[in-house]
């Protein structure tokens, strides 16, 4: 199975949290998702229900328009938000800017909401859906995201500008972002994950921002994650591929 490749990446390289994490697993699909992008009318139910969960929390969908499913998740979340006494400062916060020591990469990020805890500490807070509870894992007392997401929470909590925090009347950046998970399954109480910024964090963030500007290759990770991935058609070379993908204006 060979590789496809429509052209190197031209700087500056868009990178979102969720992107970092790809990267990780897969360089062959970063490499792909900034190149093409997949032709579909139907959407599977996890992301729909993800997209009109988000959008009920943002007040950007109506009940009316979204499934009983979403609903019922949307319900609890929102229940457990308020439970958690958090004040929201802004919700879905747009960010997109150039990462200091590294020019060639532009930091985009959507963050699902800031907000002050009972405490008075600001948070990033990011909504996830999930089929089923997230594994709990302690760290210092507290629950932590599992290590899959640690590339995403980097990028969440890297700083941005100073404009930026002037515009929110902050001080300084949140160093702590709050996964608030709501699984599908009914009934089932949502879960809070907390991870921290530390300097260990902002080393390895810095480490594979110069692996994505030093990668030529993006080479393909065969593997588990391949049944989930958005590009296994092509990877694969499934009959008809080609017909499922058109290029992205910007690449």
């Amino acid at each position: 199975m060979g590789q496809l490749h429509y052209g190197p990446l031209e700087p500056p390289l868009r990178v979102s949290p969720t992107a970092l994490n790809a990267f990780d697993t897969c360089k062959y699909r970063f490499y792909l998702s900034r190149k093409i992008e997949p032709i579909t009318e139907e959407i599977p139910d996890y992301f729909r229900r993800g997209l009109e969960v988000h959008g009920l929390m943002d007040g950007s969908v109506l009940p009316s328009e979204a499934g009983a499913d979403s609903l019922d998740m949307f319900h609890r979340l929102d229940q457990f938000e308020q439970s958690l006494g958090l004040l929201p400062i802004r919700r879905e916060l747009t960010q997109k800017f150039i990462i200091p020591t590294h020019p060639n990469i532009l930091l985009t990020r959507r963050v699902d909401m800031l907000a002050y805890t009972p405490a008075g500490e600001a948070v990033i807070v990011d909504y996830k859906t999930a089929g089923r509870p997230w594994k709990k894992l302690k760290l210092e007392g507290k629950e932590v995201q599992p290590s899959a997401h640690q590339w995403q929470s980097a990028g969440y909590l890297f700083p941005p500008p100073p404009e930026f925090l002037e515009e929110l009347d902050l001080e300084t950046w949140p160093t702590e972002l709050w996964y608030l998970v709501v699984p599908a399954t009914h009934n089932t109480r949502p879960q809070r994950f907390v991870v921290k910024w530390t300097a260990e964090m902002g080393k390895d963030f810095d480490n594979i921002l110069d692996e994505i500007e030093g990668e030529k290759y993006f080479r393909q990770s065969f593997g588990y994650s391949c049944h989930y991935c958005d590009f296994a058609p092509v990877c694969y070379e499934a009959e008809g591929w080609r017909g499922l993908y058109a290029e992205r204006e910007n690449a």
